[in-house]
């Protein structure tokens, strides 16, 4: 029966043992060989991968079989939004910003507001400068995938307010106050 895996961080997956599954037999050779090919623990690469069984005997008759194997990449992008961070009251002015990665590429970006798509980007850098946004409490979502359709995804609760601005123990972050010592 066909198998899958998941890749993992090398987009790889060892090939499963199959021969304890498989039944062979010969009316006239009670001592079949049998051998899977590619051998088991054989690295291989995202996609389907056909594997072979060969029964022998030893007059050196054989028949064969074959299944698949396919691995399958099911790990999301990584997404950090950097900046604002959560808990942050920022001025309407502002900049956010993420750091996005996925071993095999990024496809789309988008950006949520409160569960509404405010912005889309496909390449870094992964940056929606905005300005005088409304004031109030905001849920920004990052939301990324791969080419798998794989999504990961951060978020924050910031609140905006135009009156608010940086003090002097506070830093500015790429637009965004920070309450740390730069």
């Amino acid at each position: 029966a066909p198998m899958t895996a998941s890749a993992d961080a090398n987009c790889q997956a060892p090939l499963p043992n199959v021969l304890a599954g498989v039944t062979a037999g010969d009316n006239c050779d009670a001592s079949l060989t049998v051998t899977q090919s590619p051998a088991a623990g054989t690295l291989v690469w995202l996609g389907t991968h056909t594997i072979t069984v060969t029964a022998t005997d030893d007059a050196g008759n054989s028949a064969a079989c074959t299944t698949t194997f396919t691995v399958t990449d099911t790990t999301p992008p990584s997404v950090a939004i950097v900046t604002p961070q959560t808990g942050q009251t920022i001025p309407g002015d502002f900049t956010l910003s993420a750091e996005i990665s996925d071993d095999r590429g990024i496809t789309s970006v988008d950006l949520y507001d409160n569960d509404e798509v405010v912005a889309s980007d496909s390449s870094p850098p992964f940056e929606w400068p905005e300005t005088n946004y409304p004031q109030g409490e905001h849920v920004f979502a990052i939301v990324a995938y791969d080419e798998a359709g794989n999504a990961g995804e951060d978020s924050v609760t910031v609140v905006v307010d135009w009156d608010f601005e940086c003090t002097r123990g506070d830093c500015c972050c790429g637009d965004s106050c920070c309450e740390e010592d730069c």
